[in-house]
């Protein structure tokens, strides 16, 4: 689907220059990047990172006391001032942030950061990978790129791609997001953000009780390019490509 007269294109910076320069150009100057910002103190980059966000998709979604969900935090993200669940427990207030990882090496960074910086008010870090049902399943872990650790059933993975990232096979638990949400005991929230590199469908398939229950915003990273027309099916309208993808509005809303 492309950009209408009623989509806003909230896309980054980052993400224009990874589409006009080839991906190891790309990939280099992320690594520079990153590398640099990191040596910022959390304030700062996280700091100018939320105002300069503030206005744009999914964030100006986000009001003072929301419980928001994250699904997908690697830590190279992270260090680098561009984490997600670190941005919206930012936004949130007196609100919750809800992070979900599987990845242990990411989940400790993590909780690293989340006591280093006195954010275990706000944040809770759910270690499990989100899925259709619950149950374990075999994920790709990258010590290298950790952004692509992908559970294996979600997508194909080509083994020169695994052999180039270096990737470790780990078995997981997993659960839908209706049970996890329900088991700590919070309300629907607000908006729920999935950048888990093809899970996206099966994720979706586990919120039926949420959606139901009048979830208003659902963010997806653009890892299929069939996702505004899955989104349509279940009663959603692309409002924005925000800067990981496409966000959606529930069209009662």
């Amino acid at each position: 689907m492309t950009e209408t007269n009623t989509t806003k294109n909230h896309r980054g910076m980052g993400k224009r220059i990874k589409y006009a320069l080839p991906t190891s150009a790309f990939d280099m100057l992320r690594t520079i990047m990153n590398g640099a910002v990191s040596l910022l103190p959390y304030g700062v980059k996280y700091g100018v990172g939320s105002m300069l966000r503030r206005k744009k998709f999914p964030y100006s979604v986000i009001r003072n006391g929301d419980i928001v969900v994250q699904a997908g935090a690697p830590r190279d993200l992270l260090s680098a001032g561009r984490s997600r669940a670190i941005h919206f427990a930012k936004l949130v207030g007196d609100g919750k942030a809800v992070i979900i990882e599987p990845d242990p090496g990411n989940c400790a960074m993590i909780k690293e950061f989340i006591d280093r910086n006195g954010l275990g008010d706000t944040v809770i870090l759910v270690e499990k990978g989100l899925w259709s049902e619950p149950g374990e399943l075999n994920f790709l872990s990258s010590p290298s790129h950790p952004a692509a650790n992908v559970l294996v059933d979600a997508k194909d993975i080509d083994q020169s791609l695994i052999d180039d990232r270096n990737y470790s096979l780990l078995t997981v638990p997993v659960d839908t997001l209706d049970k996890i949400l329900s088991d700590l005991g919070m309300s629907v929230p607000r908006l729920v953000s999935l950048t888990t590199n093809g899970a996206e469908p099966h994720i979706i398939d586990g919120m039926a009780g949420l959606i139901d229950q009048g979830l208003k915003y659902i963010s997806l990273a653009s890892t299929s390019l069939g996702y505004p027309e899955l989104m349509e099916q279940i009663g959603f309208e692309m409002i924005a490509i925000d800067d990981r993808g496409y966000t959606f509005r529930k069209k009662d809303a």
